[in-house]
């Protein structure tokens, strides 16, 4: 079950993970990885975040950004 959305506080920092239900690959290919760091750089730099740090896995990631405007 998914959460709510959360408010996202001015220059705050978060660590933000997703996995697949029971072990499950949500990257199966390395093509899917790069879709997904496509959309990833597409979102940062739409709500102009600063990107501390990555990681991808085959069955989850997890992202540490900050939040550079209001």
């Amino acid at each position: 079950m998914s959460r709510l959305p959360r408010y996202v506080f001015p220059d705050g920092t978060y660590h933000v993970g997703t996995r697949g239900v029971e072990g499950t690959p949500i990257f199966r290919t390395d093509d899917d990885r790069r879709f997904f760091l496509e959309l990833f750089a597409d979102v940062v730099v739409r709500n102009d975040w600063l990107v501390h740090v990555f990681c991808l896995m085959t069955n989850h990631y997890h992202l540490v950004v900050e939040a550079l405007r209001d």
